[in-house]
């Protein structure tokens, strides 16, 4: 549905159509050639942090945002507002985290344990049930429940649902910025002062929960058009920050990336000019992996993630 409302909505002979469609298409080609190395990075990071065998190490960075634990955002930030962008975004996510990681209701203390069954205790019959074993011995059943129940999952199984969710929300962020940069003015959000904008951002980054790339993707289209570096900033740390609306986490978050934000006020994010040869392969990797994608779930599931339904395409 998303599609094809895209695409009649820019189908037509006349001038400003023809027009629209070739900024789209010009904006969305510059938009992935940036971005493809950055997410070829994500992906990297993914993999490695996958096989991290420090379970102190694991615990602090549970409460970044999956599969790279930001790192993914970063990258791209990089890629599209320059290298300043990218780490101001990296450690107020980071800090956004695992501050509201200390109160209760954050979203990761409610998901079961990636490393562990959840099914993996001991029976609580263990003492009672027994079963024969080829030597006519007895063996308590929790003995069997525990040899078997406890499994460490693979590293692709670990961070192949994160990978789809992110390649769906980063085709749609790539559309939404060559529609926003193809259709908007260059100054048409440079009518919001600094203290709306914020405002404005915060609360734009409140109604969604985004990957990092996504998020800032969809932050720098906004920049392009107008909006401070500031509130670009701030909506791409609370979009991807995993908190519910609880006060204490809530607060910290909106502080945390208001002051992010406010550290790239003087920032003007510029892209670095990537060589061909980098960002041509980045970019059949990329495409590669969202065809992958598409063929494993298909793409009306792929897309799921981030239209639930008709209504919401």
């Amino acid at each position: 549905a998303a599609a094809a409302g895209l695409t009649t909505s820019t189908l037509g002979a006349e001038a400003s159509l023809v027009a629209l469609r070739s900024a789209m298409l010009h904006e969305f080609s510059a938009g992935f050639a940036l971005a493809a190395p950055a997410l070829v990075l994500g992906v990297v990071a993914a993999l490695v942090l996958a096989r991290v065998q420090s379970a102190a190490l694991a615990r602090w960075l549970a409460p970044l945002p999956a599969p790279a634990r930001g790192l993914d955002g970063a990258f791209v930030g990089a890629a599209f507002g320059g290298v300043h962008f990218g780490i101001l975004f990296w450690l107020g996510t980071a800090l956004s985290a695992r501050i509201a990681s200390r109160f209760a209701g954050h979203r990761h203390e409610h998901e079961p344990h990636a490393d562990v069954h959840p099914h993996a205790d001991v029976h609580p019959h263990a003492d009672v049930h027994v079963h024969d074993t080829p030597d006519g011995e007895h063996t308590p059943h929790g003995t069997l429940v525990e040899s078997h129940a406890v499994h460490a999952p693979s590293v692709a199984h670990r961070v192949s649902a994160p990978l789809r969710e992110l390649a769906a929300w980063t085709l749609t962020a790539l559309v939404l910025y060559a529609l926003l940069v193809a259709s908007l003015l260059p100054d048409a959000l440079a009518v919001l002062d600094v203290p709306l904008a914020l405002v404005a951002a915060a609360l734009a980054g409140l109604a969604v929960e985004l990957p990092a790339p996504a998020a800032v993707i969809i932050a720098i289209a906004a920049y392009n058009r107008g909006l401070h570096a500031d509130a670009a900033l701030t909506f791409a740390v609370v979009a991807s920050a995993k908190v519910y609306a609880r006060p204490a986490p809530l607060a910290l978050t909106l502080l945390i990336a208001l002051v992010a934000g406010f550290s790239a006020r003087t920032l003007v994010p510029t892209p670095p000019s990537l060589p061909f040869a980098i960002a041509a392969p980045a970019m059949l990797v990329v495409a590669g992996l969202f065809v992958f994608a598409a063929w494993q779930q298909g793409i009306r599931s792929l897309f799921a993630a981030v239209f639930h339904s008709h209504d919401t395409a």
